[in-house]
């Protein structure tokens, strides 16, 4: 094993320990003088390695939208002739293969939704919004968040 290679293998194996004591309660600074770093040393470790981890997640997430796109082309050619030809149960098959694949590509234009009042009859007012607990209001965000979360670019840096 050559040097550079040991080095990154094992700067690797210390952002995976950070990660692994953060996720156990530890602080930064509890971390880093069990590591024999810093305590930002012990921050930026732990950033890095979640920044590898969600970049993982991306390229699996890229991986399977491309295995599901490729699988609908592969229904929409099996059907293509049958609903050329006027058959109907098949032109609904490709217009369903078509649905999908927009949204998979996120073609289609954004569906706006609201928060609702817990009884979901109507939109929360300004006077609701105020009577709420930040607990309530995190409940809310989270419920949406995902939905219409931004990806953020993130810098990779080597330790």
């Amino acid at each position: 094993m050559n040097r550079t290679h040991s080095t990154r293998l094992r700067a690797s194996q210390r952002r995976l320990r950070c990660l692994e004591l953060r996720k156990a309660g530890k602080t930064y600074t509890e971390i880093g003088a069990e590591i024999g770093i810093t305590a930002s040393g012990a921050y930026r470790a732990v950033a890095r390695e979640m920044q590898r981890l969600a970049e993982t997640a991306r390229d699996t997430a890229v991986q399977v939208r491309d295995l599901e796109l490729d699988r609908l082309d592969a229904l929409q050619a099996a059907s293509w002739g049958k609903a050329m030809d006027g058959d109907a149960t098949a032109t609904n098959a490709i217009l369903r293969i078509m649905e999908r694949r927009a949204r998979l590509l996120g073609l289609d234009a954004p569906e706006k939704v609201a928060p609702t009042s817990p009884d979901g009859t109507r939109p929360y007012t300004e006077q609701d919004m105020r009577r709420l607990t930040d607990r309530q209001l995190e409940d809310i965000i989270l419920r949406y968040e995902p939905k219409y979360a931004k990806d953020e670019d993130a810098e990779g840096e080597e330790e």
